[in-house]
C-alpha cells in the first residue's frame, strides 16, 4: 500500500529528529524510541500521527477534535518496578509510550497546551523547532527521571507524578520506595493511595500491597 503524503512529510521530519536522538543514545522502532537510563528506567519518545479523517459536523471543539493531517510527540518515562508488580512479566524488549506510567506531551510541556503539528510538504523549518523544543523542553522532562530516587523526589516536592492523579502517583511511589527499600514510606504511601473513594482503585491497591508485604486498612 503506498503511503500517503501525509505518512512521507512525518518521515521527513521524524529522521531529522532521529539525527538529533541517536547521539543520545536514543534507539529507534517505527515512530518510536528508547533509551534506557543508568538508573534503570526507560524513557520514550513516540510520534503518533492523527488519523482518519472525521466530518465537521462530528467535531466538538476540546472533545472530539480532527487531528486527520497532524501529529504530536508523546514522552513517556517506564518505571520497570511498577511493570512488574502490576503486571507481573517482563517488561518488553522494546518499551512502546503507551506502557509509561509517567507521560508527557512535547507541546504541552513547551505552550502549556496540547497542540497538535501540521503536516506541510514543507518540513525542514518544522523539524528544525521540534529539535528546539526537545532540547529546551523533552529532554529536561526526561531528565528528571534517571532512576528510582529521583522519582520519589519528585513525588516528594510535588505530590503527584506526570499524568497521574494523586491516589495513583501514591500508589506508584509506594512500589517505587519499596523497590528501593524504604518499607516504612511504602507503608505510608500506600495508606494514602488507598484512602481514595474509588472502590475499584481501593481494591487494586490492597492487592499491590499485600503482594508487597503490607497490608491497608
Amino acid at each position: 500500500m503506498p503511503k500517503s503524503d501525509f505518512t512521507k512529510h512525518l518521515d521527513a521530519i521524524q529522521a531529522h529528529v532521529a539525527r538529533f536522538l541517536k547521539p543520545l543514545a536514543f534507539r529507534k522502532k517505527g515512530r518510536t524510541y528508547n533509551r534506557a537510563t543508568e538508573g534503570g528506567l526507560v524513557q520514550v519518545v513516540n510520534f503518533q500521527m492523527g488519523q482518519y479523517p472525521i466530518g465537521e459536523h462530528y467535531v466538538i471543539p476540546g472533545i472530539r477534535e480532527n487531528y486527520y493531517g497532524k501529529f504530536t510527540v508523546n514522552l513517556g518515562v517506564l518505571l520497570p518496578c511498577i511493570w512488574d508488580v502490576e503486571r507481573q512479566k517482563p517488561v518488553p524488549d522494546f518499551v512502546q509510550e503507551y506502557c509509561c506510567t509517567i507521560r508527557g506531551r512535547l507541546a504541552s510541556l513547551a505552550f502549556g497546551i496540547d497542540q497538535w503539528f501540521e503536516l506541510m510538504p514543507e518540513t525542514s523549518a518544522l523539524a528544525a523547532t521540534l529539535v528546539q523544543l526537545f532540547d529546551k523542553f523533552g529532554l529536561p522532562f526526561l531528565d528528571q527521571f534517571p532512576d528510582y530516587a529521583a522519582v520519589l523526589a519528585y513525588f516528594d516536592a510535588h505530590g503527584d507524578l506526570p499524568f497521574q492523579n494523586t491516589g495513583r502517583a501514591a500508589l506508584e511511589a509506594a512500589i517505587v520506595a519499596h523497590h528501593i527499600g524504604n518499607s516504612q514510606k511504602a507503608r505510608c504511601l500506600s495508606a494514602k493511595a488507598h484512602s481514595t473513594d474509588h472502590k475499584g482503585f481501593r481494591q487494586h491497591v490492597s492487592t499491590l500491597a499485600n503482594r508487597l508485604g503490607y497490608r491497608v486498612a
